[in-house]
């Protein structure tokens, strides 16, 4: 069993928040398109950081070859997850680092 936490995104305070900031942030956002609320995955990358709804990610396919990177997301009913390696690095998040996923990728992986 999974442990359930979640993350917050601050659009007016630009800022990612965690634990009792985020569980305060919850009823807030159903109110206020501000706030963004994400879920945490269970997942760790390969260098133990938590892996949440919204990250993006990046896949060490080889040696000298790295996936492009692609978005973390819900989708119908699981976390869209299922084609991570165990040598998957978390290098950002949606909010603070669009700029990663320019190029293509997406959690819609081919």
């Amino acid at each position: 069993m999974r442990e359930i936490k979640f993350r917050a995104w601050d659009i007016d305070g630009k800022r990612m928040v965690y634990g009792e900031d985020a569980l305060n942030a919850i009823p807030l956002a159903e109110v206020n398109p501000e706030i963004t609320i994400m879920q945490y995955t269970g997942l760790k990358d390969s260098n133990g950081k938590e892996i949440y709804e919204g990250d993006i990610v990046r896949d060490f396919v080889s040696r000298n070859h790295n996936s492009a990177p692609y978005e973390i997301k819900w989708d119908i009913n699981c976390f869209n997850v299922q084609r991570m390696s165990w040598l998957s690095e978390v290098i950002g998040n949606q909010f603070e680092n669009p700029e990663l996923l320019k190029g293509g990728g997406t959690s819609d992986r081919e």
